[in-house]
Formats: structure tokens, sequence, C-alpha cells
């Protein structure tokens, strides 16, 4: 009888193990269900989208606003080019200022030893009027700016060769003219040099002013 017993308990043993092992060989990941859902995860909410707001969307006001923003933009920039183009450059303005100096410094009068067609040289004061249309000197005569074609240095006028002196060629300046020339002799050569400048600035604003 023990013997039966102890048979009977090893083949119960045997068949849970067997039973135990086919369980295993069934048992698959992919048949696992899926976690159920715990308090805490049902107590979050959904994400819902954020609210429109009106502000999102623009308006006639915003539209009017950002179009007269860009036109008092482009109203100021076209100001500023306006502007640009009615200022004289610095060099032109230069330019004038010295010409201006350089009449003045004829209708305040230059004083040189004029050479004539006879006689020697005598000092005189040649002048330019205010109207810039004549040069005079101091005996009563006088040479009409429209008429002068030329400033010449050196002894290159006909009076000039005649009266003149080699040595002293670098100090002669003329205006010639179709009926005469104005030779005058300067006390250094920088005078003459500025007196030539002078009379060719004068001829250059004459010019100018009949076109």
């Amino acid at each position: 009888d023990k013997t039966n017993a102890l048979l009977d308990v090893i083949r119960q043993a045997k068949a849970g193990n067997e039973a135990q092992q086919e369980a295993k060989e069934s048992y698959r990941d992919d048949d696992v269900p899926p976690p159920l859902p715990t308090a805490a995860s049902a107590r979050q909410p959904r994400r819902q989208p954020p609210p429109f707001s009106p502000r999102d969307e623009p308006t006639d006001s915003m539209a009017k606003m950002h179009a007269a923003a860009t036109s008092e933009r482009v109203t100021a920039k076209e100001k500023k080019q306006e502007q640009a183009a009615s200022v004289e450059p610095p060099k032109r303005r230069e330019e004038s200022h010295g010409v201006d100096e350089q009449l003045q410094k004829l209708i305040d009068g230059i004083s040189v030893l004029k050479h004539g067609r006879r006689g020697k040289p005598k000092k005189r004061l040649v002048q330019l009027n205010q109207s810039l249309t004549v040069v005079h000197w101091d005996t009563g005569k006088d040479l009409l700016v429209k008429d002068i074609t030329g400033v010449r240095k050196g002894l290159s006028t006909q009076v000039l060769l005649r009266t003149g002196k080699a040595k002293n060629q670098a100090l002669y300046v003329s205006l010639v003219s179709p009926g005469r020339t104005l030779d005058m002799e300067l006390a250094s050569g920088a005078e003459r040099d500025a007196a030539a400048d002078a009379f060719k600035a004068l001829m250059k604003f004459n010019s100018g002013t009949r076109q």
C-alpha cells in the first residue's frame, strides 16, 4: 500500500510539471493584454488647442496704421533725396567762392605797370566795374569784358615785344581783344599769376552770363 501511494504522488507531480511546461510553451508576448489605465492617467485632461483671439486676425484699423507708417517712411526718404539733390556739391561751392574772391580783387583794383604803344611803362590802377562788364584804368580808358578774347602771359604781344624785357617775362600778363591789348607788368610772378587767373575767371563768368 505504501508503494502504491508513493507512485500516485510521483504521477501527480509529473502531471503538474507537464501542465506547467505546456502553459509556458503556449505563452506569447503578444498575448499580453494592454495595461489598464490607472486612476492618475484617467484624471489627466486632454490638451485642447488655444482659443482663437480676435487680435490674431488683422483689422482695418491695423492695416490703415501700417499703410500710414509706410507712407511716412516713403515721404521722409523722398524729402531727403530732394534735399540732397538741391545741395550744391562742396567742390562747386568752393570753386564759386574762389571766383567771387578773384573778381572782388579786380573790383578793388590791382596796381600794375601799364605798357603802351608809346613811351615808357607807367603805374596804373586797373579795376573792374561793379557790373563786371568793363575793365578800366585811371586815365579814363577802358576795355569791354565781352571784347576780351584771351589772357596771355609773358612776352606774347607786339607791345611787350617792343617794351618788355626777357628777364621780366614772368611778370607780364596781357588782355587781348580784336582792336587792342592791355599789357601789364606785376610786382612778382605770384601776383602776375593771380591777376591772370582772375581775368580768366572773369572771362568764364562773362561767358556763362551770355549763355
